[in-house]
């Protein structure tokens, strides 16, 4: 019998010492790091909630951040122009889920580590969305913090609650993100919620949570329905994303239907790159067409061998931790592989049947390594029996792991730092350049195109 783990308690050790973590890595961060956002998604959604170029005043309408949110920046926006209110709110979530994802660290763990391992779990995701900026996955980040405290949460309901107020400010970023993340966790949260406090109080908190969300979900739906022009143009993005980012259909393998609609092959680059002033671009057109073109099988899977370049560090990680658990004996490994497959299987979902970006895919290995890595590291009961469960077994598979731990860690910062550099020096030649097209100092605005990437303009400029 394992000893019962001390509550998860927001006024002891753990979580002032993950707050305390958590406000070192973000000083870090602001002195080492710029941020930038990684598409030009967050960039358009930024310069509509404050009023630039897309809108001539602060719009709520955020395409698809909850409207709830969107009214929240507009005002903002409006009290304080100045203020990079989009960049902020992103930046505040990802730092109240770090905190989140470090208090479960260092509360189920309570080893003389486990700060180090905290820290380790927790660096190379903060890094990259701190350093990125994405609202999606941002969301995801929220999410599953939110679902570890109200796993987690034991008797305490103030983590229970803090845990539900994170998975709806992952919904409200992001519907998809937070139904992802609550569907990915499932067995996670059957299995690894038993002995820990009130099934019931979980319950009514989760339920709480969808209710809440749907009910956010069903206002948004409605607030668009009450101006046709915003809903047009979510329309328009929806079926892009759907047909143009899910299905991937190649013009050449449906060359007759594009050409039925009057479709070029030019025609077919420019809607890629969201143009659709013409005609022939018109929502029912695009409608028809996303009904008529399956799946590009090919083309997905060659996206997502691109996707995957870089990441095989993250399996490798997580075979480890479960070939450390079998090794040692102990039953969480019929909780892991359950809770793995399962993964797999959604994963694969998301692969066949969605786009998977880099702020789609890496949550997911983040969240799948976090449960992994903590849980083989989680120490039993002391005990002097010998093989593989014997202490000096286990210590050498803690050593092992957090070896292993460190050096994933110290690769994918060491991307994310060695990228961001890239990105501020290709900042300043941008303004060099704008300074001489300019000819002096003063506001310059310049429209959108392929020569001049929004994304090249710092999340906080």
């Amino acid at each position: 019998m394992h000893p019962p783990q001390p509550p998860l308690g927001f006024g002891r050790t753990p979580a002032a010492l993950a707050f305390f973590l958590a406000v070192i890595f973000f000083l870090i961060g602001a002195l080492v790091l710029k941020p930038f956002f990684p598409a030009v998604d967050d960039a358009l959604l930024n310069l509509i909630s404050r009023g630039i170029g897309v809108t001539q005043q602060p719009s709520e309408f955020l395409f698809f951040i909850n409207v709830s949110l969107g009214l929240a920046l507009k005002q903002l926006n409006l009290w304080l122009p100045n203020v990079p209110w989009y960049a902020l709110l992103l930046e505040t979530v990802l730092f109240l889920a770090t905190w989140a994802f470090g208090t479960v660290v260092l509360d189920r763990l309570r080893a003389r580590e486990s700060l180090t391992v905290a820290g380790l779990v927790c660096l190379p995701s903060l890094v990259h969305n701190f350093a990125w900026p994405q609202y999606t996955a941002t969301a995801f980040w929220a999410a599953q913090a939110g679902i570890l405290l109200l796993v987690f949460s034991d008797s305490r309901p103030r983590a229970r609650w803090a845990g539900g107020v994170l998975v709806v400010l992952a919904g409200l970023l992001r519907w998809e993100a937070a139904v992802i993340a609550l569907g990915i966790s499932i067995p996670f949260g059957w299995f690894g919620s038993k002995g820990l406090g009130s099934r019931k109080a979980k319950y009514a908190a989760f339920a709480a949570v969808c209710g809440f969300l749907l009910t956010a979900h069903i206002f948004d739906e409605a607030y668009y329905a009450s101006r046709p022009e915003w809903r047009t143009a979510r329309d328009y993005a929806r079926v892009h994303n759907h047909w143009a980012e899910y299905k991937m259909p190649a013009y050449d393998r449906y060359e007759s239907l594009f050409r039925s609609f009057g479709w070029s092959p030019a025609d077919f680059g420019m809607y890629l790159g969201w143009y659709w002033l013409d005609p022939k671009f018109d929502l029912s057109n695009l409608q028809k067409i996303d009904r008529a073109v399956g799946y590009d099988w090919p083309q997905k899977l060659a996206h997502w061998e691109i996707q995957w370049a870089g990441r095989a560090f993250f399996p490798f990680l997580q075979g480890l931790a479960l070939v450390l658990l079998l090794w040692n004996g102990r039953r969480r490994w019929k909780f892991l592989v359950p809770n793995a497959l399962w993964f797999v299987l959604v994963a694969g979902g998301l692969v066949l049947f969605a786009k998977t970006p880099e702020h789609v895919l890496l949550p997911q290995l983040f969240y799948l390594n976090f449960l992994t890595v903590v849980l083989t590291y989680q120490d039993p009961s002391p005990s002097t029996e010998k093989g593989p469960g014997a202490p000096g077994a286990r210590r050498f598979s803690k050593f092992l792991l957090l070896s292993c731990l460190a050096a994933t860690a110290t690769l994918m910062v060491r991307q994310d730092l060695l990228k961001n550099l890239s990105r501020r020096q290709a900042e300043k030649l941008f303004a060099k350049s704008l300074e001489r097209l300019h000819g002096g100092p003063g506001r310059l605005w310049v429209l959108w195109n392929t020569n001049f990437p929004l994304e090249a303009i710092s999340a906080f400029d």
